[in-house]
Formats: structure tokens, C-alpha cells, sequence
């Protein structure tokens, strides 16, 4: 409680890095998840920049001078109180509510007409206890190469990243002599606005499952299939009352919460459970347009998420420009060789983009890297 829930930090000197351009700086933002989700905090990347190098000045106003002082123990107490009756009240409607919506899921289940999730997975070198060490890299890919693969196979955009992501992953583990036992699976998160009821709720993220169809060495094939599976986990998330479940964490005590949290990471409960998902798998949508911060061109995005106990792999997909970045946020201990894990990513689309060309344009077509390294 003693940290601050955003924090921003400018850093300079990056002139030796290479391919950016000369004079460029970074802008290094951390935001607590009780402010946003993925979805709301695309609204930080619009508010840090301008979409004109030299937008027009602002008009004169006057400044608005806020005033806060640290609240009173009395003043704790009562808002606690209140805040305690709310919370009642609403855990109780929403009790009532949930009891009909999964009386309707559990129909719609039993009628075939709601997919089953797919949440079984073997375990991998990614399922364990995460520690405090992270890793970092990305790749990059035309924008226009990822829509030639969709549009070839008639897909979205978000299933390629996945075949992607799952070709990678099914490589690493592979040249590690850890071939797994069936198929690796994502954890997509699931933007819940347009979905359900609006409300002023700073997280709306509901999370679905899919198979990344690892054992489906066909990479054309895998790509259909994984079309298939985020359909069929999207058409589950709609319906499905357990993808608010991250809710109930607000209704339970901090002291409960953290004690459980302290005995989970003491005794590494996640190596003793079996595997669910393999990986989390994020694509935040991002302005077609270009933006610029004090008159730099913005020509870099990369997104970190958050590793959660037994999952040791983050990845953000992100589209902005004419490029497509595939971020990883991983355990140190579970990838350390990132650069290597950038390479199985890269060699994974480049399988995919020649599998999905016509046969002449595949005999003529040279492999050469679809993506470049950045810092």
C-alpha cells in the first residue's frame, strides 16, 4: 500500500542501440491493474501522445489547484464501513445473479449449444513456481505479411499470433529435450464492455480458454484449428457467468488474501497442481494512425503483463503501424535464452507465411528474416 498505483520514467541515451533513430528516448510506464485493464490502458498510450508532431497550443485556462491531505483514522473507519455494506449488498445480488447465469450456462451446456473450455493441458517447463527474475524480448513482423496469412487462410489476425505463439513454444520446449505430452494451451483475456452491461467498473477483462493444437505439425492446419478453438472460447466467454470470477478477490479480506498468497509462494503449491494453461496471450487493439510524444514519432511499442503463480510466460501482441510486435514477459529460470525463444517465434511465422503461399510463389520464395532485433 505504500507504492503509488502508476508510475513513469523518460529514459534517454539510446543512440547506440540499433535500428532507432538518433536522438529518440523511451517512455517506461507502470500502471496497478485496480486502475485499468489491458483494455483501458491503451487510453494512457492516447493520452502521452499527440497524433501531430506540433499540435496547436492549448487554450488559456486556469490551473486547478487540488488539495488532498492523508485521511483520519475516524474517516477510515467510517468509509470501511460503508464501502463493508456495499460490498454485502452487491456480493449478495450478485450471488443471486450468478446462480441463475450458470443454471442457464450449465442448459446451454448440456444442449450443445455453449462449447466446452479447453483447460487441460500437460505440464511444461513453464508450469511452476515463478520467482522474482524476469526476462524480456520481442520480434516484430510486417502488418502486411500477418494480413496475407489471415486473409490466405480466412482467419483473424489474432489466430495467426497464436499459431504463432504455439509453433514457438512447441520448438523451445522441444530443443530442450521436453517434448510435451499433448496439447500446450492460452489464456486469452476477453475484453467483458461490449460483451455485457455497461458499468464504471476500471476491469471488465474476463479470460478464455483455447488449445494452441501444438500436436498438429501442419502449420496450416494448426492455424485452422486454433481458429476453431478462439471461436468456439470466445462463444464460451460471452456466455459464461466464471469469467468474472476475478471479481470475488475484491469481496475477500486483504489480510486473507495475502496470508494465502504468503503460504502459496512459501510451499510452491503451483508445482504440485496439474497444468491448466501453458501461457497467457493478450492482443491490445492499437491506433491505425501515427502518434507523437513532444514531437517524436512514436516508432516502438512493447507490452509487459503479469506472471501468475504456475504460469511463467506472458505474451502481448500488439499492432501498430505497419508492424505486428509479439512481447514476452518470461520466469528468468524458465527462459533463459529469450534471444532463442525470439528466433523459434520468427521461425514459426516464417513456416506459417510459406505454408499459406500459392505453390509457385512457395517455390520461389526465399527464406529470409520476417522480423529485426530491438532493444
Amino acid at each position: 500500500m505504500s507504492r503509488p498505483l502508476w508510475e513513469a520514467y523518460v529514459i534517454e541515451g539510446l543512440d547506440k542501440i540499433p535500428n532507432l533513430p538518433m536522438g529518440c528516448f523511451a517512455i517506461y510506464t507502470k500502471l496497478h491493474h485496480s486502475l485499468v485493464d489491458g483494455a483501458r490502458g491503451s487510453n494512457i498510450l492516447a493520452l502521452l501522445h499527440d497524433l501531430e508532431p506540433t499540435p496547436p497550443a492549448a487554450e488559456d485556462e486556469q490551473p486547478v489547484h487540488l488539495a488532498d491531505t492523508p485521511p483520519s483514522m475516524a474517516e477510515l473507519l467510517s468509509k470501511a464501513s460503508v464501502n463493508g455494506v456495499k460490498n454485502s449488498l452487491g456480493l449478495a445480488r450478485g450471488t443471486v445473479a450468478s446462480s441463475f447465469s450458470l443454471g442457464k450456462y450449465g442448459l446451454g451446456l448440456a444442449r450443445g449449444t455453449i462449447p466446452l473450455p479447453e483447460i487441460t493441458a500437460p505440464r511444461s517447463r513453464f508450469n511452476g513456481p515463478v520467482g522474482p527474475h524476469r526476462v524480456f524480448d520481442a520480434a516484430e513482423f510486417k502488418l502486411a505479411d500477418f494480413k496475407r496469412v489471415k486473409d490466405a487462410a480466412e482467419v483473424k489476425l489474432n489466430d495467426v499470433a497464436l499459431a504463432v505463439i504455439g509453433g514457438a513454444m512447441l520448438s523451445y520446449v522441444e530443443a530442450k529435450g521436453e517434448t510435451p505430452a499433448g496439447e500446450l494451451t492460452a489464456t486469452v483475456p476477453l475484453n467483458m464492455r461490449n460483451r455485457r452491461d455497461l458499468s464504471d467498473d476500471h476491469n471488465q477483462v474476463g479470460s478464455v480458454f483455447t488449445s494452441l493444437h501444438t500436436q498438429q505439425r501442419d502449420p496450416v492446419a494448426r492455424l485452422k484449428a486454433v481458429h476453431a478453438s478462439a471461436r468456439n472460447a470466445k462463444t464460451w466467454g460471452e456466455q459464461s457467468p466464471l469469467v468474472d470470477a476475478i471479481k470475488l478477490a475484491g469481496t475477500v479480506s486483504p489480510f486473507i488474501s495475502r496470508s494465502v498468497a504468503q503460504l502459496w509462494s512459501r510451499y510452491q503449491v503451483s508445482q504440485h497442481l496439474s497444468a491448466s494453461v501453458s501461457t497467457v496471450v493478450s492482443n491490445v487493439p492499437a491506433p491505425p494512425f501515427p502518434l507523437y510524444c513532444a514531437g517524436a514519432h512514436m516508432v516502438d511499442y512493447y507490452g509487459l503483463g503479469v506472471l501468475t503463480p504456475g504460469v511463467g510466460i506472458f505474451h502481448l501482441v500488439f499492432s501498430y503501424g505497419d508492424k505486428v510486435t509479439l512481447s514476452v514477459l518470461a520466469d528468468r529460470e524458465m527462459l533463459p535464452d529469450p534471444e532463442f525463444y525470439r528466433s523459434c517465434l520468427e521461425r514459426a511465422f516464417e513456416e506459417l507465411d510459406l505454408a499459406t503461399r500459392p505453390p509457385r510463389k512457395r517455390a520461389a520464395t526465399k527464406k529470409k528474416p520476417s522480423s529485426k532485433r530491438k532493444a
